[in-house]
């Protein structure tokens, strides 16, 4: 057996036009159109790669977060805690679909030892794995990629790290100057002399209104209710998207509580502690990682060193530490709440809290949707006595709570249950009439991969005209960044169109049923009576934020069979509609739960 792989398209076609030999092949990524029509004429083979059950699934992503439980626990330094290989979120971190990836062809090569096997653009991390496994078990591989060309890449990437660096620490000190400058007094005296309540937020040029008000885009009316319970309240806040702007708006922002960015407690110097000690602390693993009995070190190690590389994250991570620290130098905080989805910063607060203020209570607020794939909520029973963790993790509503205790290995009566402060407006949506316009809506997420939903149902709708087919964008991406990656030209298709981004209610009124991959869009369809249909697009566990709701909701995998669950839908018996519509809306209303005082006082008891 030889197992070939390469990432070079002219040496690639080079191989595929010469090659005596017979191969099985695996395509990862883009596929280019010249190579694929090299492919049909050769005597090559694709494997399709299996599609394995939902049992074998959950069991690979449930081994997936023993399996970073266990390295976390023996590392348990603040540098693998500012890693999102840590963190397990999967818009970050890809160890989960690479191991999966790894461990399909070294299922591959187990199974047929006498097959050659070539592998078209497959992540380095595998190719430096599957050397070893050659190694070990006496098979031969070969890169058609060149050594040189290798090397080249990374001193290039080197270059561009310091590059990068350089940029990590000017962009800082200039956020730093901008904003001691412009908000010079704003963290007052008096908030020195007492005891204070921090939320920790993100904000947005929208949390900030044209008459100068302030709107929390995560906590809601909190702030309000904790000043009426005679709390000393401020706002410790990291600032999305256009820096200047949004300082520009806070700095005229007048609220009965003070607005701070993180920033304005950076010194200069601690960016540059920050941006030196990573390079002196970068995570080399020591001991041999197995997943399936397989050696897969070199695949997470690759893995970290990604994070290093991407110094705009693990750097302004490990910030926090220094802001948590120079606040506490000027003022005392009893409380401090924070957004919780288990992410690096969040971790980095914790543990500077616990070091410099052990008095002080943490809490975090999921605030949220949690899906099966959202391995960033759950840990293992390993690591969950070395993770930094709030003392209170305060949810969303009785469903969250439930996902995580179940799934979470959090330690006893660390959840409460309470309600939905960034959906409060989802209560004042009414039930419209079930409408057979055969208007469909798909509603995208801000994800890159968000096109895959688009084509599925292009390829399940497109032979015919019964239905009218809007695509909703979310404003990450707009839907001129995903156009080119369609199979098809929305111009040419009458029954496709772009939403004009009007409001969300207003788009809801006017279509049948939702098609969702895994947008909270589906929360609101469902509490304005409108089906939903969740695609699964090849997830190894299902992105479904109501993957445990069964009412009004359908599911599809397969193209062929989204033109009969829609027939289904349309079909459905007013009486049995009403009864899905009472039980769906029951549901939300758990997940989501209407905000009131006595829930709201979970944040502070």
């Amino acid at each position: 057996m030889v197992v070939v792989a390469s990432s070079c398209e002219v040496r690639l076609r080079r191989f595929i036009k010469k090659s005596g030999k017979r191969y099985d092949y695996i395509y990862y990524g883009v596929k280019d159109a010249k190579i694929v029509e090299l492919l049909k004429e050769s005597p090559f083979e694709e494997v399709k790669t299996p599609n394995y059950q939902e049992a074998f699934r959950e069991k690979f992503f449930q081994t997936y977060i023993n399996l970073i439980g266990s390295i976390g626990s023996k590392l348990n330094s603040v540098y693998w805690w500012a890693s999102f290989t840590a963190s397990k979120n999967r818009f970050m971190s890809k160890l989960l679909p690479t191991l999966l990836d790894y461990y399909t062809i070294c299922n591959e090569i187990a199974k047929n030892p006498s097959k050659n096997i070539l592998l078209i653009s497959p992540p380095q991390s595998i190719i430096h794995a599957l050397r070893q496994y050659g190694i070990d078990n006496s098979i031969k591989l070969k890169s058609l990629d060149s050594t040189i060309t290798d090397y080249l890449l990374s001193i290039k990437k080197e270059v561009v790290h310091f590059q990068e660096i350089v940029k990590f620490i000017l962009k800082s000190w200039i956020k730093i100057i901008m904003v001691k400058g412009l908000l010079k007094n704003r963290f007052q005296d008096d908030c020195k002399k007492e005891k204070l309540y921090v939320l920790r937020t993100w904000v947005y040029e929208s949390s900030i209104g044209r008459d100068g008000k302030y709107s929390d885009s995560f906590f809601g009316r909190l702030p309000e209710f904790l000043i009426g319970k005679g709390e000393r309240v401020v706002i410790l806040a990291g600032i999305v998207n256009n820096y200047r702007r949004v300082l520009k708006k806070l700095s005229k922002c007048e609220e009965n509580y003070p607005i701070i960015p993180q920033e304005y407690f950076l010194k200069m110097s601690d960016v540059v502690k920050v941006a030196v000690e990573v390079c002196f602390n970068r995570i080399k693993l020591r001991e041999k990682i197995e997943l399936y009995d397989l050696d897969v070190t070199t695949i997470v190690q690759d893995e970290l060193d990604t994070n290093y590389r991407e110094t705009l994250y693990i750097r302004t991570e490990l910030l926090q530490r220094y802001i948590i620290k120079n606040m506490l130098a000027q003022c005392s905080i009893h409380t401090f709440t924070t957004t919780y989805e288990n992410n690096p910063w969040e971790k980095i607060c914790i543990l500077s809290l616990r070091e410099y203020s052990p008095s002080t209570k943490i809490m975090g607020y999921q605030h949220a949707v949690i899906s099966r794939a959202s391995a960033n909520m759950y840990g293992s029973k390993d690591e969950m006595p070395f993770m930094p963790m709030p003392d209170k993790v305060v949810t969303t509503g009785d469903i969250t709570r439930s996902m995580l205790e179940k799934y979470g290995s959090y330690p006893k009566n660390r959840i409460k249950s309470s309600c939905a402060l960034r959906h409060e407006y989802i209560y004042e949506l009414k039930r419209k009439d079930f409408t057979r316009s055969y208007k469909i809506l798909v509603a995208l997420e801000g994800v890159y991969e968000c096109y895959r939903l688009v084509n599925f149902v292009f390829n399940a709708l497109s032979g015919t005209n019964d239905f009218q087919v809007i695509i909703r964008t979310h404003p990450a991406r707009p839907f001129d960044k995903i156009k080119d990656d369609l199979c098809f030209d929305i111009n040419c298709h009458a029954n496709f169109s772009v939403s004009n981004q009007k409001s969300l209610k207003d788009e809801l009124s006017g279509v049948d049923i939702l098609i969702y991959w895994g947008s909270t869009v589906a929360m609101e369809a469902l509490m304005m009576g409108i089906p939903v249909v969740h695609v699964g697009l090849d997830d190894i566990v299902t992105v479904d934020p109501l993957f445990d709701c069964s009412h009004l909701k359908w599911t599809v995998e397969n193209v062929e069979e989204l033109q009969d669950i829609l027939s289904q839908i349309y079909n459905i018996p007013e009486q049995s509609y009403l009864d899905q519509y009472n039980e769906a809306k029951s549901y939300i209303e758990k997940y989501l739960k209407k905000v009131t005082d006595n829930r709201l006082s979970e944040f502070i008891t």
